[in-house]
């Protein structure tokens, strides 16, 4: 599928995001309510993409939502700053005489204004595994995950269309939100051989490999560090196993 041009406004939280246990929830991010900074999350090809299928802990989850804020809507105010993470709904007691009108004092429902890093890291891993997925064809079990993340985000994007400079008319893809941005990527980028996983064990991060990420069509690593890192681990192993 030829990839089309991707137009988000999207905002992030400029005093950054943090990690917040909540009983009976886990972890959240939680944005710390700074002014919004605006941008398009898409104008560098894949990258969002790749950062979002390789960050499958809540730490490296935290990483991302400071560089491009929330997945969904979740969290901000219609215009667009981050929402207080705990707030409290209060329920209103009518009566036939509107001057007695009043707030109920034994009913208050508290919510979190964020993201569950258990539901955040369980979508990494399935972008991560259509991603590193060689065939157009997914797997059974695979396309079942796939049809759940679909019919939650997939209804959420556009099609647009916009002149440039010189007057030329080009088709435009206006997600509602990053995580429906990032869907659209996934399906532009899906089963190709370019996605690799890098070899050295303690990494394991997908990367581009041949013309869009810089790195030779043949890379088994994500960077020349760790190919380095990863031949001198095998040298000192096979030196070790030598008899005295």
């Amino acid at each position: 599928m030829a990839a089309l041009k991707i137009e988000l406004e999207w905002c992030r939280d400029s005093a950054g995001y943090e990690l917040v246990d909540v009983p009976k929830r886990g972890k959240w991010i939680i944005g710390r309510g700074g002014p919004p900074i605006r941008y398009n999350p898409f104008e560098i090809e894949h990258v969002a993409l790749l950062d979002f299928a390789n960050a499958h802990s809540g730490e490296r989850l935290r990483d991302f939502a400071g560089r491009y804020g929330y997945l969904s809507h979740r969290g901000y105010s219609r215009q667009g700053q981050v929402k207080r993470p705990i707030r409290s709904i209060r329920r209103i007691l009518l009566d036939r005489d509107p001057t007695k009108t009043r707030l109920d004092p034994e009913y208050t429902v508290q919510y979190l204004e964020g993201e569950s890093v258990d539901e955040l890291v369980a979508l990494a891993k399935l972008f991560k595994k259509v991603l590193a997925s060689t065939s157009e064809k997914l797997s059974r079990s695979l396309s079942d995950d796939v049809e759940d993340l679909l019919s939650q985000y997939g209804s959420d994007v556009s099609f647009n269309f916009s002149l440039d400079s010189k007057r030329r008319i080009h088709p435009i893809i206006s997600p509602a939100s990053l995580i429906s941005g990032l869907l659209v990527q996934l399906a532009q980028l899906a089963g190709g051989s370019s996605f690799r996983t890098c070899r050295l064990a303690r990494c394991g991060s997908l990367f581009a490999a041949g013309g869009r990420g810089g790195l030779r069509a043949d890379a088994r690593f994500c960077s020349a560090e760790h190919r380095i890192e990863h031949n001198s681990r095998n040298r000192a192993k096979t030196f070790a196993k030598r008899p005295s």
